[in-house]
Order: structure tokens, then sequence, then C-alpha cells
């Protein structure tokens, strides 16, 4: 009690990883672990751990916390899916005015072009942690912008993590008023922030094809900041325009025409 820090433990010591093992083979009904800082432990460690899992939950995952590209960490199996900060750092850098929407699609595809499929629907796609400013902050508490990420954040492949308190809106500067407690007052929460969640919640579960269907980007434009994608599966293709541009954009897809306002987002279905 009263330290000021959290303990640093060595998991290449043996009696530490052994201690560790065994809490997560005492907890036998958990799903899955997230690894905290995952980075920087040992392989041989995370070897040891995901066997302690599997022995009492075979269909368990476990996630690690990565801010870099991690396919060669899921091809050696040290865990399933990582926590996809090249989801989230390319949509901020986009809705700033640092990306253009070519290099977007490019940022976006580099997980699903490069980890293991399994660990590219495994991994979580979101838009705030307890180590970063809110999105809805950072991109100058424009709603529009958040609901286009939103969209992506449901129908990209990915698992889509909900940090608490966006999907009412909240805000934050930096990562200590990230961790600001929940609003739990109705009044202060942004409705249509939270209406823009259960639309793209109700889309994923009606539809199977968002979480393990594959991804085919149809179209970019830098000029008008609009962007396409499908997602296919044997059983149903959906495609998903965006127009995050300033002015109406019109789009041609699958035999469909149609116009997007600004901040706009279409779901297709075939």
């Amino acid at each position: 009690m009263g330290g000021n820090s959290l303990p640093k433990l060595n998991p290449d010591n043996p009696a530490v990883a052994e201690a560790l093992s065994e809490v997560v083979a005492y907890w036998k009904g958990v799903d899955g672990w997230r690894l905290d800082a995952a980075h920087l432990l040992p392989a041989l460690f995370l070897k040891k751990l995901r066997k302690s899992f599997e022995n009492v939950n075979p269909q368990g995952i476990l996630i690690g916390e990565e801010w870099e590209h991690a396919g060669a960490a899921i091809r050696e199996g040290l865990y399933d899916g990582v926590t996809n900060f090249l989801f989230r750092r390319p949509l901020e850098a986009f809705f700033k005015g640092d990306l253009a929407a070519e290099s977007l699609v490019r940022r976006l595809s580099l997980v699903p072009e490069t980890y293991p499929w399994p660990g590219v629907v495994q991994s979580w796609n979101f838009l705030d942690n307890h180590d970063t400013d809110r999105f809805l902050t950072a991109v100058g508490g424009r709603t529009d912008r958040l609901d286009i990420a939103i969209a992506l954040m449901f129908t990209l492949p990915g698992t889509p993590m909900i940090y608490y308190g966006d999907e009412i809106g909240m805000r934050g500067k930096d990562s200590l008023a990230s961790r600001a407690p929940m609003l739990w007052e109705r009044k202060r929460w942004k409705k249509e922030v939270f209406e823009i969640f259960k639309r793209f919640i109700a889309l994923r579960k009606a539809h199977p094809v968002l979480a393990t269907g594959s991804l085919e980007w149809l179209q970019a434009s830098n000029e008008s900041s609009s962007f396409a994608f499908a997602r296919s599966n044997p059983e149903e293709r959906i495609v998903v325009a965006v127009n995050a541009g300033e002015f109406e954009e019109k789009f041609i897809l699958g035999g469909k025409k149609f116009s997007l306002p600004p901040g706009g987002v279409e779901v297709l279905f075939s």
C-alpha cells in the first residue's frame, strides 16, 4: 500500500514465469487475456503462458498490447491478436489533415495484408484507450468525423473495442483526462454518438461478413477525401462508401449511383 508506481516483474526469472502461469491456470472461466506492454515480454515466457492458458481454455484468446506492427509475433504464436494502434493512428492523422485519403487506405491495408488472417480479425480496432487522448478531442470535437471513425471500426476487418465513454462522446485532451470517471448523467451524453454506436453494433451482429469477410478497396480520392471498400464471403457482399470531405460526392458502386453529403457513410448490401 502507498506505492507510487507499478511493480516491475522479471519474467525471465523462472519462478516469476511459473507464478504468472499459475495465475492464468487458476482463472479457468476467463475467455481471454490482454497482456499489457506485451512487446516487453520475452518470447519464451509468452509461449509458456499461452500453453498454460490453452490447457484450461483451448478456445480462449491472448491479446498483446502492441503499438507497432506485430505480424511476426502473431505468426510465432505469441498471441492471437493485438491492440491495433495501426488502425487508430492513421484515422487520427487523416482527420487532422496530416494524411490524404489514398494514404489512409494504404495505412489501413497494412494489417489485413501482412498479418495472418485469424490475427487480423482477432485484433482490436479501437478509437481510444487509457494511453491516448480521446478521439473526439483529437478531431476537434467534430462528431461527424467521429461518426465515420465509428463506422470504420465496425466495418473494417478486426474486432471492435469500445473504450468506456466513447459511446457517449466523452472527451479528454491527454491520457490522464481519458481516464476520467464515466459520465453516468444521461443529460451530458451526446445522444447522436450513442445512436451511431447502436446502429453499427446492430449492423455487425446482423451480418457476419463484417466479422470474417475479405477486404477489397474499391476507390479512394485525395481530392474529395472519399473512399469505398467491400467485405465479402460466399453468402454476402457489403460495400461501404465514405465521404469525409467538405462537399457532396457522387459514387457509382455495384451498379448503383448515389450521392453522399459531407460526413456521409453509405452501406450497400448485395
